[in-house]
């Protein structure tokens, strides 16, 4: 890891805090708030690429909420999407000023430009956090699932993994969303975050760029990683 950060790590560096104090006290008042494999990040160093499934917009400040502030792992950057996706999708007012605009870039969400044909230039954003250093989070599903399942995770994550050769982290998410809760994933009232052991892109790349074939491969191999994951939430038979 870099010893100087540059300029824009600092401000949602400081945003972050009181974004975790405010995830924290919301959802632990509510919830029982359940974190398991946090060891698995001791022996690695940002980079890293944290690989989630998405259930509701509480899924990143959530990862970002259960890890220590003052650590190796803040701030945290996010891909998101672009400002258009995001008036279309929600009506409050403030979510639409908000989510896509320059506060969410200062806060550390940075969107990913859909729709270009080229990587390279989709996730230019994502690409230099990671060449400077910085841990990215990204929900390789594309959008919201709130259906109690996993959706196919697109190949994004992985030409992120295979271009900067940073670890990516799997991470299951569940209890934001009723349909787990009937659907038997997660116990009434948990909210359940699993960290899984770090995995690398280890497919050689030809003429700097990776297979389309290879990086499908690795992308379906984390959404099965994250499922086991996932699996683990789920109650004991009986109870």
């Amino acid at each position: 890891m870099r010893s100087k950060r540059p300029l824009y790590f600092y401000t949602p560096a400081f945003l972050h805090w009181w974004i975790r104090l405010v995830t924290l006290l919301s959802w632990r008042t509510r919830r029982r708030l359940i974190v398991k494999g946090r060891e698995h990040l001791d022996a690695i160093d940002p980079p890293a690429i944290f690989v989630a499934n998405h259930t509701s917009d509480w899924d990143g400040p959530m990862i970002r909420s259960v890890l220590p502030m003052f650590s190796k792992w803040g701030p945290m950057f996010y891909v998101a999407l672009t400002r258009d996706y995001y008036k279309a999708k929600h009506r409050h007012v403030f979510s639409r000023l908000f989510f896509g605009g320059v506060l969410f870039t200062l806060v550390g969400a940075y969107p990913v430009y859909k729709g270009t044909g080229d990587l390279r230039r989709a996730l230019m954003h994502h690409l230099k956090i990671l060449e400077d250093g910085g841990p990215v989070v990204i929900f390789p599903e594309g959008r919201e699932v709130r259906t109690g399942s996993v959706g196919d995770f697109r190949v994004g994550v992985a030409y992120l993994a295979a271009l900067t050769g940073a670890p990516c982290i799997p991470v299951a998410i569940s209890g934001f969303n009723k349909a787990e809760v009937e659907n038997g994933i997660v116990p009434p009232g948990d909210l359940c975050l699993t960290f899984g052991e770090p995995v690398y892109y280890s497919a050689t790349l030809v003429g700097g760029e990776p297979d389309a074939e290879d990086l499908l491969t690795f992308a379906r191999s984390l959404k099965d990683r994250v499922e086991r994951l996932r699996a683990s939430h789920r109650p004991p038979k009986g109870l």
